[in-house]
């Protein structure tokens, strides 16, 4: 199979180093078509849980952040994206997300980020998980011919399955 069950264990942060408890601690995991045949009993390997029906294990591998965008899908002013990557980095963030990426060349869309962004689109490739400003997460979709991609503070990227202001005025009723 190609498609793997996926869930996100989330876990309260604890105090700790004179930090007051508050965050949350995300655990990615992925199905393991390799242990499938324990799905109903027997030993699992270490950080592996019985799940959706299957075996699903921690994800060891280099997880990365897509996008981060304002509501209707537009860049976030600096000052405030520059808050948002130190409160990221201090969690262990590895880098900017890929949309904002620019190349040596300072151009802001690339081949090599135009390959990434491709294979997250529907029938592309990958789903990502989206956490919303509503706390909810969900699978979503970059649909990039209904997007704008013209500069780092230039763009409206379009989103198949995430919040919208819609959903906002929804739960609000």
């Amino acid at each position: 199979r190609q498609i793997r069950k996926f869930d996100l264990l989330s876990t309260p942060a604890p105090a700790e180093d004179g930090i007051p408890a508050g965050g949350t601690y995300y655990t990615p995991l992925q199905e393991n078509l390799n242990y499938f045949n324990l799905r109903k009993g027997g030993a699992l390997p270490p950080d592996c849980r019985r799940l959706l029906a299957s075996v699903l294990c921690t994800i060891t591998g280099d997880v990365d952040g897509v996008y981060i965008t304002s509501v209707d899908g537009g860049a976030i002013p600096a000052s405030k994206m520059e808050a948002i990557y130190a409160k990221l980095q201090a969690a262990g963030w590895q880098h900017p997300e890929t949309l904002t990426w620019i190349n040596d060349q300072g151009e802001f869309l690339f081949g090599a980020k135009s390959k990434i962004l491709k294979g997250l689109e529907q029938g592309g490739g990958e789903a990502m998980i989206e956490f919303g400003p509503d706390g909810v997460r969900r699978a979503t979709y970059l649909d990039l011919a209904q997007s704008t991609l013209m500069g780092r503070n230039e763009f409206r990227l379009r989103v198949v399955g995430g919040y919208t202001s819609v959903l906002a005025k929804a739960a609000a009723k």
